[in-house]
């Protein structure tokens, strides 16, 4: 079965198309394109701590540019 070529990662979404994911999926999404660099031991469990909210909070600022992607906001990180 051929992979769908319509089909986004997080690692290439736009900002349009993050806004335009159900309102529930924006943490775990924030989640992931923060962290994905970090290696958590035992699983893909992370309990959500006050840091997890305040960056989800600070993509959900970058995303108002929605002509940007993801990576475009973890590049103004560095």
């Amino acid at each position: 079965m051929a992979a769908d070529k319509n089909t986004v990662t997080p690692e290439n979404m736009t900002c349009q198309q993050f806004i335009n994911l159900e309102s529930q999926s924006w943490a775990p999404v924030a989640l992931w394109v923060t962290n994905q660099e970090t290696q958590f031991k035992s699983g893909d469990y992370v309990a959500q701590q006050s840091k997890v909210l305040l960056r989800s909070l600070r993509l959900l600022s970058f995303v108002e540019k929605p002509e940007g992607t993801l990576q475009d906001y973890l590049a103004s990180k560095k």
